[in-house]
């Protein structure tokens, strides 16, 4: 649902609807909106000092001074552009069209500005705190296309532009908009910079690498969320595009988890390979169109990866032995990128209740940069982020065990 605009009581009558050809009153009239208490000055730097500064603090520096800017940011996007946009009651905007251009980010503004830092070293460290960026990171693709659309429009370029110059900004309000995006993947890379130069032995390094745990399970969890609603935008297309398929809709087959383009044995022209958690689909390419032509069960399907063709791999349904596809991959890696995921839903979609160490192997073997391009696959209601952080806090703990104290 659109996020609402959490503005005080002289903020909250809507934008009324556009009118036409309003006169512009230059310049456009800002009110200062309230706002949490003013940020924490810029660390004092005497001349020379920074010499002085050992590794670990210029990191903690960099750190702070970094947030300091960027929530210097968020305070020009929600007072200077946000709050001149409620005023100017003229503007032809819609309030969805605000709604979903700057989603939630007051709410991170709010957040974040009245504890800057101190956010992520606070013992315990919550992450329940960066919930927040969830929405705005899935929001930001619709933000893009709303603000693109306003650029069409004379009146609006000229009130973003004269914003832009009021503010002194090198750079348009898009840019802005996205470096809540940036920031929140950022963290846990700032964070393993620092625990680089933390002695384990000082006090405060668990608090690190815990705050390196949960930044980088949120960062995982945002990247997740936001491949799933790309794959769920593609089945759409995909359902929009497929001729002559008779089926039930194809989110009811699951997740799409891969696609390609192939030459198949026998077959003069490429076709396209759609698998999902419990089918995979073949369709013929016709323009810009996908032609039905077969599809094969998870439950059904049968694979043979080694063929004299190194490239190529055997597929086949059990109830149809007659119909195979031999088909040809373009590299070693996109081979063994489909042969993982075949064999892995063979078995998670297998009638008959298979042995655990047959299930672990069928999940084993795959790189992660691979992995990573993917979509994770739940088969648990354990939540991905808590997974991960529990993941990634067993494999420090491995590393840690492995290693010779320090004297």
């Amino acid at each position: 649902p659109p996020a609402r605009l959490s503005t005080p009581s002289a903020r909250t009558a809507s934008v009324p609807p556009p009118s036409p050809s309003p006169p512009l009153p230059p310049p456009f009239p800002c009110r200062t909106l309230p706002t949490p208490p003013p940020l924490p000055p810029p660390l004092p730097q005497e001349a020379g000092s920074a010499l002085q500064l050992s590794r670990l603090e210029r990191v903690v520096l960099e750190i702070v001074e970094t947030e300091q800017a960027y929530v210097r940011d968020l305070k020009n996007i929600v007072e200077d552009y946000l709050g001149c946009i409620i005023d100017c009651g003229a503007l032809p905007l819609k309030p969805e069209q605000v709604s979903t251009l700057f989603c939630n980010i007051e709410d991170i503004y709010e957040t974040f500005s009245s504890s800057l830092t101190l956010t992520l070293f606070s013992p315990p460290f919550q992450s329940e705190a960066f919930d927040i960026y969830t929405l705005y990171c899935m929001n930001y693709p619709n933000s893009v296309t709303v603000l693109r659309e306003c650029m069409k429009n004379k009146s609006l370029v000229r009130f973003f532009q004269e914003r832009q110059t009021t503010l002194n900004h090198s750079l348009p309000l898009e840019t802005y908009l996205l470096k809540p995006v940036q920031r929140i993947l950022k963290y846990h890379l700032l964070l393993q910079e620092l625990s680089k130069h933390f002695d384990k032995s000082e006090p405060g390094y668990e608090v690190v690498e815990d705050a390196i745990i949960t930044m980088t399970a949120v960062a995982w969890y945002i990247n997740d969320m936001k491949r799933k609603q790309e794959h769920a935008v593609r089945l759409q297309e995909i359902e929009s595009l497929l001729v002559n398929w008779s089926g039930p809709d194809l989110g009811g087959f699951g997740e799409l988890v891969l696609e390609g383009s192939f030459k198949v044995h026998r077959v003069k022209k490429e076709r396209a390979f759609f698998l999902f958690d419990k089918m995979l689909l073949i369709a013929k390419k016709r323009l810009e169109k996908f032609v039905y032509s077969t599809h094969i069960f998870c439950c059904n399907l049968l694979l043979v990866e080694t063929l004299k063709d190194p490239l190529c791999f055997k597929v086949s349904d059990q109830t149809i032995p007659k119909q195979q596809h031999v088909v040809q991959t373009k590299n070693q890696e996109e081979k063994r990128l489909w042969v993982h995921y075949l064999k892995r839903l063979i078995v998670e979609n297998h009638p008959a209740s298979l042995p655990q160490k047959v299930t672990e192997k069928s999940r084993k073997g795959l790189p992660l940069l691979l992995e990573g391009n993917l979509p994770y696959r739940r088969t648990r209601r354990q939540s991905g982020r808590d997974r991960h952080r529990q993941t990634l806090r067993s494999n420090i703990k491995d590393k840690t065990d492995g290693q010779k104290p320090s004297a």
